[in-house]
């Protein structure tokens, strides 16, 4: 199973900073995940998003009506 058919955006905005925050728990570090947690959604929303629907057209429309992009679904796509 691919896991961005349940989920969009896992790797880069929630899996990278929360871990590093496990492994060094320092409030600067607390404060460095949050902020690019941050920069990654703004990234996504504004840059990457718009020029993937230009790059795939309605396959990525597709795809983005059927895979959330914050909460994983409970079963995997098949589209």
């Amino acid at each position: 199973m691919n896991p961005f058919t349940i989920w969009r955006h896992l790797l880069a905005i929630l899996l990278l900073p929360f871990m590093v925050v496990v492994v060094i728990p320092r409030w600067l570090t607390r404060g460095w995940a949050l902020s690019d947690s941050h920069w990654a959604v703004v990234f996504f929303l504004i840059f990457e998003e718009p020029d993937l629907e230009t790059r795939f057209g309605e396959d990525y429309r597709r795809y983005k009506a059927n895979v959330p992009r914050w909460i994983p679904r409970r079963t995997p796509w098949n589209g």
